[in-house]
C-alpha cells in the first residue's frame, strides 16, 4: 500500500494560520478516536457502525450513513446511520439512497442530491479500497437557507460546489477514507493470519490467539482431558531410503489426512513431534462431554484412513502403519514455556500415560486407559490385554485393545442387560456417527430405557430425521408409561411422519397428562394436516394455559392479532404459571410467526418498559430469549441494522 500523507490544505479553506492549526488538531483527535474504535472493534461491519458517531462532530454536518456492498459485488448490504432521523426513513427513501449508490459505485464519483422538504441535501462520497468501491458514505446537512421571495429551499453552502465550505468537507471525507483504509487493510492481515493460523492449530486456538485480549501468561487451569498420540511406524526406516523430499511429502500427505479427522470430531491439535500426532478432548478452549468417545472415534477413522492410504498405487511401497495411545485424566491446560516463547499445550501424569500407552502399542494398534475403557466401554469393542510397566509407575498399568464400534443389531439384542451409564456411552456413539440406515432400530431400545436414556433416542431420531422410525414410534407410544418421552414421542411423529398420521396422535388430545395434550397440538399442527385447526379449535378456550396457548398457535393466520394479544397477556401476566406457558411456547418452532411478532412489540416499547419484560424471561431462565432482547437494545441504542425475526429465531434455536 502506498505511503500515507497528510492532506495539503488550501490556503483560501482557512481565513487564518490558526483556524488551519485547529483543522490539524481535530483531525489527530480524530487519528486517537479511531485507533481506539478499531481496537473494540475487530470486524468490518462493527467497526464501521461505531465509526459513524464520531464522524459527525468532525465533518460538522447533521447526520451520516454507510451502505456496502456485499462480497460478490452483487447487493446492498443493510444501511448504518448515525443519528437517525427523518432524513433517511421519510424524506430521502432508500430507493434515492440505492440509486445514488449505485451512480457512486460506477463512476467512483462524489453525487449531491437536494431535499427540498428538509430544507437541506446529502452528498454521497465513494469508499475506495485498493481501487475498488467497497460502498458509499452518506452526509446529510439540513436546515439551509431559504430565498425570501419564495419557499423553495437553496442547497447548504457546504454542499454547493466550489465553496470553501464545500471543499473542506470533500478534505475531510478524503482523509476519513484514508484513515478506513487503514482499519481495512488490518482487517485483511488479520484474515490473513487466520487462514495461516489455521495450518498449524485448531480452530479454537486460532480464534483464542487471535480474538483475546487478555494478556498471554505463564500457566493455565486444571481440566478433565482426553489425549491421543498417533506415531507413523517404520517411519524413521524409510527416512533413510528416500530423500528428504519425497519423505516431506509422504509424512505432509499422512498429517493432512489426520488432522482433518481431528477436526470433524472438533479435537485440539496440540502439536507434531517428529512423524507423531498429539491431540487434545475437551481442552478449555473446546469442552466436550463426549471428550472419551470423541478420542476413540477420531483413533479409529484414523487407522481406518493410513491403512486405505498404504493400499493406495501411491502409496503402496512404503508400507506405513500407526500405533495410537489414549488415556484420560487431569491435566494442565495452558501456556507452557518462557515469557518470549509461549507453547499452549497439557501436561501432566494423565498425558505422560498417553505416551506410553502409544510406545506399547503394535503396528495398526489403538491401546487405551482404563480411564477412558471405563467410559466408552459401552459403545465399542473393546479387549483387555496383560497389565504392563511403565516408567513411572510402581504397578502395572491395566490396559485394552480398542479394536472397533459395537454394532448396532448386536447392542440391541443385548440392551436390555446393559447398565444406565452404558446405554448412554453407546448413545453417544451413535450422535457422533454418519447415521446408518438402521438408526430406526434405535426405536426398539425404547421398553428397556428410562427417562434419560429414551428422551437421548428421540432426539437421536429428530436430529437425523429418521422418518423410518415412525411406524415403529407409533406402535410404542400405545404402551409408553412415561409421560416426558410419550409427549417428545408424539412431536417426531407429528414432525417426521406428516398428515398420514395425524389420526395416531387424535387419541392423545384427551390425555390425562396436560404435557401430552399440548405436544398433541402441537404435533397435529406439524402434520400440517388442512383440517388440524378444525380439530384443536375446542382447546382455544382450555383452563390449562399451555394447551389453550398452545392451540392458538394455530390460529395464527385466521386471527394474528387475537393469538398475538393472547400471548402477551400470558406473558404479562402475575400468575408464574402462565408467564412460563408463553415462554415456553415462545421459543417452539411453531411459533416462529409469534416470535416475530412479538419482538416487533418488543420494539415498540419504550425504553423503560423494556426491562420490566427482560425480567420476566430471566426469571424464566430463557436466557436465549433474553440474549435476542439484549441485542435489540444494544442495536437501537447503538443504530446499527436490527436483525430479523427469522434470523432472531435462528439464534434462538441455537
Amino acid at each position: 500500500m502506498p505511503e500515507k500523507k497528510f492532506p495539503r490544505t488550501a490556503n483560501n479553506l482557512f481565513d487564518s494560520q490558526h483556524q488551519e492549526q485547529d483543522y490539524l488538531y481535530k483531525m489527530l483527535d480524530f487519528t486517537l478516536i479511531l485507533d481506539r474504535v478499531e481496537d473494540e472493534n475487530p470486524h468490518l461491519i462493527p467497526f464501521l457502525s461505531e465509526l459513524l458517531s464520531h464522524i459527525v462532530p468532525v465533518l460538522e454536518v447533521d447526520e451520516v450513513a454507510i451502505i456496502l456492498k456485499d462480497y460478490s459485488s452483487q447487493f446492498w448490504l443493510p444501511l448504518m446511520s448515525w443519528p437517525v432521523s427523518e432524513a433517511l426513513h421519510k424524506e430521502t427513501g432508500l430507493d434515492l439512497i440505492i440509486e445514488m449508490a449505485e451512480n457512486c459505485y460506477t463512476r467512483k464519483e462524489i453525487g449531491i442530491q437536494q431535499l427540498p422538504m428538509l430544507n437541506g441535501g446529502v452528498l454521497a462520497y465513494p469508499i475506495v479500497f485498493n481501487d475498488h468501491v467497497l460502498g458509499v458514505l452518506f452526509v446529510f446537512v439540513f436546515e439551509a437557507l431559504r430565498t425570501h421571495d419564495a419557499h423553495e429551499a437553496l442547497m447548504p453552502p457546504k454542499l454547493q460546489k466550489g465553496t470553501p465550505a464545500y471543499n473542506h468537507l470533500v478534505h475531510l471525507l478524503w482523509y476519513i477514507n484514508e484513515l478506513e483504509n487503514d482499519a481495512i487493510a488490518e482487517r485483511i492481515e488479520m484474515s490473513e493470519a487466520q487462514s495461516l493460523f489455521a495450518r498449524y492449530m485448531s480452530p479454537e486456538v486460532m480464534a483464542n490467539a487471535i480474538y483475546d485480549r487478555r494478556p498471554v501468561n505463564l500457566g493455565g487451569q486444571e481440566a478433565d482431558v482426553t489425549v491421543l498420540f498417533a506415531d507413523v511406524c517404520g517411519f524413521t526406516k524409510l527416512a533413510e531410503t528416500l530423500s528428504p523430499t519425497t519423505l516431506v511429502n509422504v509424512i505432509n500427505t499422512y498429517f493432512s489426512h489426520l488432522v482433518d479427522i481431528v477436526f470433524k470430531y472438533e479435537g485440539t491439535l496440540d502439536k507434531f513431534i517428529g512423524d507423531c500426532v498429539m491431540v487434545v478432548f475437551n481442552s478449555p478452549l473446546s469442552p466436550q462431554e463426549d471428550h472419551h468417545v470423541r478420542a476413540c472415534m477420531t483413533a479409529l477413522e484414523m487407522m481406518d484412513c493410513v491403512q486405505k492410504l498404504t493400499a493406495s498405487p501411491e502409496f503402496s511401497p512404503y508400507q506405513l502403519k500407526m500405533s495410537i495411545g489414549i488415556n484420560s485424566g487431569v491435566a494442565l491446560c495452558g501456556n507452557i514455556g518462557s515469557k518470549d516463547r509461549l507453547d499452549y499445550t497439557v501436561i501432566g501424569n494423565s498425558v505422560n500415560i498417553a505416551s506410553r500407552l502409544e510406545t506399547h502399542a503394535e503396528p495398526s494398534e489403538i491401546l487405551i486407559g482404563e480411564s477412558v475403557y471405563e467410559k466408552i466401554v459401552g459403545g465399542f469393542d473393546c479387549q483387555q490385554k496383560v497389565p504392563v510397566m511403565v516408567k513411572g509407575k510402581d504397578t502395572p498399568l491395566p490396559i485394552f485393545r480398542l479394536r472397533g464400534q459395537l454394532a448396532l443389531p448386536d447392542v440391541i439384542a443385548e440392551f436390555p442387560k446393559k447398565n444406565q451409564e452404558h446405554q448412554k456411552q453407546f448413545l453417544d456413539v451413535c450422535n457422533l456417527l454418519t447415521v446408518p440406515t438402521e438408526i430406526a432400530l434405535l426405536v426398539d431400545m425404547l421398553p428397556y430405557s428410562d427417562r434419560e436414556t429414551g428422551m437421548r433416542i428421540l432426539n437421536l431420531l429428530d436430529k437425523n430425521f429418521c422418518v423410518e422410525a415412525v411406524p415403529s414410534l407409533v406402535t410404542w407410544i400405545q404402551t409408553a408409561t412415561d409421560n416426558h418421552c410419550l409427549s417428545k414421542a408424539i412431536k417426531t411423529i407429528g414432525l417426521l411422519g406428516g398428515a398420514p398420521y395425524y389420526k395416531h396422535l387424535i387419541p392423545f388430545l384427551e390425555h390425562s397428562d396436560c404435557r401430552v395434550t399440548a405436544n398433541t397440538i402441537e404435533a397435529i399442527g406439524l402434520t400440517n394436516f388442512k383440517e388440524g385447526f378444525q380439530i384443536i379449535e375446542p382447546f382455544l378456550q382450555h383452563e390449562n394455559h399451555r394447551i389453550s396457548l398452545q392451540a392458538s398457535i394455530l390460529y395464527w393466520n385466521e386471527n394474528r392479532e387475537a393469538v398475538m394479544s393472547r400471548f402477551m397477556d400470558a406473558l404479562l401476566s402475575d400468575s408464574f404459571m402462565i408467564q412460563r406457558a408463553a415462554v415456553i411456547l415462545l421459543s417452539e418452532t411453531q411459533a416462529r410467526h409469534i416470535f416475530a411478532a412479538f419482538l416487533d412489540r418488543y420494539n415498540a416499547l419504550p425504553r423503560e418498559s423494556r426491562d420490566p419484560v427482560k425480567q420476566i424471561f430471566n426469571t424464566h431462565e430463557s436466557f436465549r430469549i433474553l440474549r435476542i432482547l439484549n441485542h435489540l437494545d444494544y442495536s437501537a441504542e447503538n443504530n446499527l441494522p436490527l436483525v430479523s425475526a427469522e434470523t432472531d429465531f435462528g439464534l434462538l434455536q441455537n
